[in-house]
């Protein structure tokens, strides 16, 4: 089951997050696992980004493996994603499905910063169904 709880400001399609998370946990051999998605403001993703990454920025994506309650829950900032993708060149559904994806590879065991090889298999997959997203 995918969950969408937001505590931002910003109007979200929570179907178009949904279409994306079951299509991959589907795809990933995973349609049964729980996944929560919470989109945050600036000030709360910052706070989260600090605690639990040690880093003092507004990050657009946090992926948070939680097995006891499923597959994890991911924390999307949409005032930040908003943000990079005007600076990308691309629209903010584009942008927050994007984020959406690597949040939900990451859950899933890929990982970009564990070496060349790692960080091509996810580019390569995060590709795959971005350009899959209705």
């Amino acid at each position: 089951m995918v969950k969408i709880t937001n505590l931002s400001h910003e109007k979200v399609d929570a179907l178009f997050l949904k279409r994306i998370a079951y299509n991959i946990l589907e795809r990933e051999q995973q349609k049964n696992a729980d996944l929560s998605i919470v989109l945050v403001d600036a000030q709360k993703a910052k706070q989260l980004h600090r605690m639990y990454r040690g880093k003092d920025s507004i990050p657009n994506v946090l992926s948070f493996e939680e097995p006891e309650l499923g597959l994890g829950e991911i924390v999307l900032c949409p005032v930040r994603i908003r943000k990079d993708a005007k600076k990308y060149g691309i629209t903010y559904k584009e942008e927050l499905g994007r984020m959406l994806i690597h949040g939900v590879l990451h859950l899933l065991g890929y990982d970009h910063e564990a070496g060349r090889i790692k960080e091509h298999e996810m580019t390569k997959k995060e590709m795959y169904y971005y350009n899959e997203t209705p």
